[in-house]
Formats: C-alpha cells, structure tokens, sequence
C-alpha cells in the first residue's frame, strides 16, 4: 500500500528535467523565434510561452494528460488508443508530433527498467497482446499521465506538473538559445505559476473531443525548423 507521501515523491520524479527521455534536445520550434527575433530577452521569452501554453500545450497535452490519467485511474488500456490518435491529429508539425512519441516511448522504457510503479496496469513497452497491438508510439503527455495515475497522483496533479514541466523545458531552450539568464528563467516560472493553475483547471475533466490547438504562427515556426541552416535542437 503506498504511503501518503509516495505519490508526490513519484510525481516530483516524473516531471524531474533531468529525466532522460530527450526532451532537453528539443526547443519545440522556438530556435526558429529565436534566429528570426520573435524572441530576444526575458520578456519576449515570457510572452512567447504564454502563448503556447494557452493556445496549444494545455489544449493538446494538458487535456491528453488528464484523459490519460482517468483512464490509468481505472486501467482503461482500451480506450488509449483513440486518445493518442487525437492527440496525433491535432499536431501538424512532423518534428513536433516526432519529438512527443520519442519521448513517450523512451518514458515508457524507463519506468520499465527502472520499476517506476508496481503495476503499469495492462500498459507495456513493447505490447503482444490484441488490445495493446496499436499502442506502440504513445505521446510523452499519455504516458505522462498514465503513469501518473499508476502512481496514485491525481488528475489535476498530474496536469499541473505536465505544464510546469513544459514550461522548464522551453525556459531551459531559451536559456541556451538567446542566453536568458537562469534567474530570469525562474522569475518567469514563477509568473506563470497563476496561468498554469488556471490552465490546470480548464484542462482538468475534458474528454478527448476537447483535444485542440490555434497557435498558427507557431506551426509555421515549427515547420520552418526543419530547414533551419544551423540548429541546436531536434525540433
């Protein structure tokens, strides 16, 4: 039986940056913001993930997330297939959509190996069996919040740490990409601390029908990284 405190222990482990599961090789399409100047300083960094995190990751991965996380509540594995896909759908960038399954599956292999819970609750890394044939390249935020619900941490938990682990990981790119400063990185984590519990809340509940994005100027930058002339990141 877990302890009161395991759930958090297992949450705070999961949303660790440091985890190795990629996603410091990736700027998610703000190296192409970066060389053109959408991005410049602190504030511009702040405006720029803003954006993003209302307009596409709380609407796309945050609802993906918290879908993901009901359904590990309850061992849905059946019902995981047709989230991925709409999360699939809703992201039109190749390196993007790429990034988030790489990252997924090497998340799924580290709680394999690392025994990250005692039960995956039908959710394997390599799946035999019919129900889980179509489940090999899951988004990071699925595996996310499966995981997380595997663990005992609830929804609305698992949803707020997945945004605040997004939100570190595009300051910790445009701290390499610009320089920002690592104490100008914190003091925007911490001013979009409200936001991500706003988010948190609107995305907490939502089925997969709400599974969206309307973030234009973003797509494009993300398509145009991929013919970047020199780039530091693999998205």
């Amino acid at each position: 039986m877990l302890s009161a405190t395991e759930p958090l222990l297992a949450l705070m482990q999961l949303s660790d940056s440091a985890l190795p599961v990629g996603g410091y090789s990736h700027s998610w399409g703000l190296e192409t913001w970066v060389q053109e100047g959408v991005i410049i300083d602190a504030v511009s960094t702040e405006k720029a993930i803003n954006t993003l995190l209302t307009q596409s990751i709380a609407t796309q991965d945050g609802i993906a997330c918290g879908c993901a996380n009901r359904l590990g509540a309850t061992g849905q594995i059946e019902s995981l297939s047709l989230l991925n896909q709409y999360l699939t759908a809703s992201k039109w960038s190749k390196e993007t959509c790429q990034a988030s399954v790489r990252m997924g599956s090497r998340l799924l292999k580290l709680a394999t190996e690392t025994d990250f819970v005692t039960d995956l609750r039908g959710l394997t890394e390599s799946p035999v069996a019919d129900q889980t044939a179509s489940l090999a390249d899951l988004h990071h935020s699925v595996v996310f919040g499966w995981l997380a619900a595997c663990a005992g941490v609830s929804e609305v938990a698992a949803i707020s740490a997945y945004l605040q682990n997004s939100t570190g990981s595009l300051i910790s790119a445009c701290v390499r990409l610009i320089p920002l400063g690592h104490t100008d990185g914190q003091k925007i984590v911490v001013k979009l601390r409200p936001l991500i519990a706003q988010l948190t809340e609107q995305a907490a509940g939502r089925s997969i029908d709400g599974i969206s994005s309307f973030a234009p100027l973003h797509e494009y930058a993300s398509f145009a990284h991929e013919s970047l002339y020199s780039r530091l990141f693999q998205s």
